[in-house]
């Protein structure tokens, strides 16, 4: 008999150690180096160490009589992979919790680290934190920075052994620009040794065309002046749960072409940065992002000050535009159906939409997800972006298709 237990918890080492001394088989999953180091070695357990998406999961439980779920509590998209995994193995689950603790009396209860955080900046004294590595920059991040730049990573990503010294030689040589990097997405394409000459050079004006080769809206893969985030006053909003990179992103482009009107945007073309997508618990995949009206303002700031504070032609701003439309439509989507129709209402009510249609019709610039959206066809056009995500994607080509050659003749294509 054998059984899969899925661990880092005090709970599934010690479950996994009882079920070993009655002579049953046990295969122990852990998602880091340091969960296999407390789990330990024992007769008749076996450690895989390493996250596992879904497919991977059920290919572990493949033979197995049990799967037994000892994730933290708080683990919620590891517990529905796991689920998903063993109803796909057709293996019998259980999910193996810890006893709820009595909160003391006079304890505060907050939804997120992000709060947690806010709550205790009004706070004075010293605050012992318990909630773990993943969450701390919620709680110090840039108040917590000393040097003269800012240079930001993932929990869950990797940077290659020469950035900081290709990043930092490239920004001293060019003292008044903005330095962006490439991001690769397998840690072994990461950059070996420096490569000075792989620059490229962009004014701000072109901001559109630089979007479409590197990553803007992140703070990763570029290096921040502290000094201009300091005399900005910019800090992250800590009351969204996603997209907060954006706005503080757009006002510090916005900040740092007022500063240095001759600067660049200079852009190293060797991935120095590794992006992890296979973490199936990041923020990026674990959050349902339901449409809210600061995510379509914040697109629109970002548009109204391409097109008339860095007076970027319109015909650059393809991608921006296309990024804006996914997350309004894909923002839609995660809104329950019983709230979708009051979400679309108050976004068709927004002077954000008015700016978003006049831009496609004064432009001329046609996507055929903007039709629906134009008539406030709101399941149409959920139902046009979700086809959009699908290999083949014919419902979104044949109404392309059949719009760009009825009304829109004249228009020119956003997709390229």
């Amino acid at each position: 008999m054998r059984i899969v237990v899925f661990s880092g918890t005090t709970e599934g080492r010690d479950f996994s150690r009882a079920a070993a001394a009655l002579g049953i088989a046990v295969t122990v999953s852990v998602a880091t180096d340091l969960g296999a180091e407390e789990q330990g070695q024992a007769p008749g357990i076996t450690v895989h160490s390493g996250r596992l998406l879904p497919g991977a999961m059920a290919e572990l439980l493949q033979g197995a009589a049990l799967c037994v779920d000892a994730t933290h509590p708080y683990a919620v998209e590891a517990t529905k992979n796991i689920r998903a995994a063993a109803n796909a193995a057709g293996v019998e689950y259980h999910r193996l919790l810890r006893a709820a603790s009595t909160l003391p009396a006079g304890s505060v209860v907050l939804g997120s680290a992000a709060q947690a955080a806010q709550y205790l900046a009004a706070t004075q004294g010293n605050v012992l934190l318990t909630t773990g590595a993943k969450e701390l920059a919620a709680f110090a991040g840039l108040d917590a920075a000393r040097a003269p730049w800012l240079f930001f990573v993932d929990s869950d990503d990797a940077i290659a052994l020469c950035a900081l010294e290709q990043v930092r030689d490239t920004q001293l040589k060019n003292p008044r620009d903005l330095v962006f990097f490439a991001a690769a997405f397998e840690p072994g394409a990461l950059l070996k040794a420096p490569d000075p000459e792989a620059v490229q050079r962009f004014s701000v004006q072109d901001i559109g065309l630089f979007c479409e080769v590197a990553p803007f809206p992140t703070p990763w893969g570029k290096l921040l002046d502290r000094g201009l985030v300091e005399r900005a006053g910019l800090r992250f909003d800590t009351s969204l749960q996603c997209y907060e990179d954006r706005p503080f992103m757009n006002e510090y482009l916005r900040c740092f072409a007022a500063e240095a009107p001759d600067g660049r945007l200079l852009y190293i073309t060797q991935p120095l940065y590794y992006y992890e997508t296979g973490n199936e618990s990041s923020l990026s995949k674990s959050t349902k992002n339901q449409l809210q009206p600061a995510h379509y303002q914040m697109f629109d700031r970002f548009l109204q000050d391409c097109l008339h504070v860095y007076h970027t032609p319109p015909e650059q701003l393809r991608l921006p535009v296309m990024e804006y439309l996914n997350t309004v439509l894909y923002g839609l989507f995660c809104t329950p159906r019983d709230q979708r129709r009051d979400c679309a209402a108050l976004f068709y009510q927004s002077p954000e939409y008015a700016r978003l249609m006049a831009f496609f019709e004064e432009n001329r610039l046609f996507e055929c997800r903007y039709v629906p959206l134009r008539f406030h066809w709101t399941g149409l056009a959920v139902a046009l972006d979700q086809n959009r995500l699908t290999p083949r994607r014919w419902f979104y080509w044949k109404f392309h298709w059949l719009c760009m050659h009825t009304a829109y003749l004249r228009w020119k294509p956003l997709l390229k």
